[in-house]
Formats: structure tokens, sequence, C-alpha cells
């Protein structure tokens, strides 16, 4: 009985090892996790140059002063709280400023990404790629 007293002993000493471990990811992940933001690729598929470009969402937002046609940028986010996008842009051909709401729900502890493309009518097309724990 010695013999399997020790095994025993060895295997509840591991389980209690392994239920520590995972209670650490549990309590300590998700700082972790909202570190790591979503990223929003930007592509200009206009025809034509984009100017005072601004991805807006909750707690911020990226600018860029200019986007060339066929160009593309990046951004990764990191949402205070709830949030969606809002691409803001001037289309420098005719100095019109557009803004487009691009529906995806994001939180701080979102991941992933979200690709956003510009074509020739300016009607903002989004792909969602996010997910979140």
């Amino acid at each position: 009985m010695k013999c399997g007293g020790k095994l025993l002993g060895a295997a509840a000493a591991g389980a209690a090892g392994m239920l520590l471990a995972v209670l650490a990811v549990w309590w300590f992940a998700p700082s972790l996790w909202s570190s790591a933001g979503v990223r929003v690729i930007l592509v200009n598929r206009s025809g034509r140059d984009l100017a005072q470009v601004t991805v807006a969402y909750s707690g911020g937002t990226s600018d860029w002063p200019s986007l060339p046609d066929g160009e593309t940028v990046e951004a990764v986010v990191i949402p205070k709280w709830e949030s969606s996008l809002t691409v803001t842009f001037t289309d420098s051909s005719s100095g019109r400023v557009k803004s487009a709401p691009v529906d995806v729900y994001m939180e701080s502890y979102s991941c992933g990404s979200v690709v956003v493309t510009v074509p020739p009518s300016l009607k903002v097309e989004y792909e969602d790629r996010t997910w979140y724990w």
C-alpha cells in the first residue's frame, strides 16, 4: 500500500498543480487578451486619393493625412468598451467628406482583424474577422 499511496499522492499533487495553472490562466488571461487588439486594415481601391483618413472607435482614433489610390494602411485598435468603427475620409478630387459606419462588434478583449475597403463608389465595404474570448 505504501507504493500505491505514493502514486496516489503524486497524482493528487499533479492535479492540484494543474488546477492552480487553470485558475491562473482564468484570472490573468483577460489582461493579456486585451493587449492583443483588433487589426484594422484599410484598403483604398477608389481610383482616387483620399485625405484626412480617420478610423474612430470607443477610446480612440487612428489617423492618416492621406491614403493614395491602391495603397493600404493598418492600425491596431483596443476599444475601451463595446465599440464599432467609423471610417471618415475626404475625397481629394471633389473635396467631399464621407463618413461611414463599419458595423462590427468589438470589446477590449476582442482579437482578429477587420478589412475595410473603399471602392470606386466610395461606399465602404468591410470583412469582419474579429472574435473575442
